[in-house]
């Protein structure tokens, strides 16, 4: 059984992800704005389609999208935010299961032993 797609997620297979991978070779960082006007996408969609591959490098604070593979090292290093960001979504998620389970606030000691766990597949 295929896993169900949330709202605004895009297939790794869609087309409109290969359309957006050729689209951006060899053009560098373009904004939303700048794709938009070629594809007809709206940011929504440009986002979606951006994180069905690995293809494409955006993350908070990027100047846009643009192909990895024609990234330089520091721009992949900058990446980093992605990371920073799942990290603070996983402790929220513990927390909320925690407030529903337990009713009991957590600490930012317990999201990190949670987020560890999570991690670590416990």
């Amino acid at each position: 059984m295929e896993p169900q797609l949330g709202l605004f997620e895009t297939a790794k297979e869609d087309p409109k992800v290969e359309q957006l991978v050729n689209f951006l070779n060899g053009r560098g960082w373009l904004t939303a704005k700048q794709i938009a006007a070629h594809t007809g996408y709206n940011d929504r969609a440009i986002r979606s389609i951006a994180s069905a591959t690995p293809k494409i490098l955006s993350y908070p604070g990027s100047p846009g999208y643009k192909l990895t593979r024609q990234a330089t090292s520091e721009e992949i290093d900058s990446a980093v935010m992605l990371k920073t960001q799942g990290q603070t979504m996983i402790a929220r998620y513990v927390a909320i299961l925690n407030e529903h389970r337990f009713g009991t606030p957590t600490k930012q000691s317990e999201l990190i032993a949670g987020q560890s766990a999570y991690a670590s597949g416990k």
